[in-house]
């Protein structure tokens, strides 16, 4: 469920992101489901030991709303040399962890994937 260093190094070189690049991470943000992607290349990216991201809250939809300009022209960025950082374990969540969070009170699990997938009548092509 998650690309391996070599795979990442890849895939942030080849958007133009280093280890000194700042980057926000957005989405439409017209639907809930439309930050799911958004949230798992931001975890993906700290999993990987990369801190300078952000998320922007409530994506395309609330920069439109608070009348900020929205282009959809890219920037070229060519490829750039990103170097994974040590994966940081901690922050993912074993099976053991995840049944024993099932039965906590104290937890709250959120799936945020549609029905579909969730009962496994949908798979969900991987990007990287």
């Amino acid at each position: 469920m998650r690309p391996d260093s070599t795979s990442f190094e890849n895939f942030m070189s080849t958007q133009g992101i280093n280890n000194d690049s700042a980057v926000v991470i957005t989405h439409q943000g017209i639907k809930p489901g439309n930050v799911a992607g958004a949230a798992r290349l931001y975890w993906h990216m700290k999993y990987h030991g990369f801190d300078n991201v952000a998320l922007l809250d409530g994506g395309n939809a609330a920069w439109v709303a608070a009348l900020e300009e929205l282009v959809d022209n890219k920037t070229q960025t060519g490829n750039s040399v990103f170097n994974a950082g040590v994966e940081r374990g901690e922050i993912l969540a074993t099976i053991s962890e995840v049944k024993s969070a099932m039965t906590n009170k104290q937890i709250i699990l959120v799936d945020t994937r549609d029905l579909r997938q969730h009962i496994g009548i949908k798979k969900k092509k991987l990007c990287l």
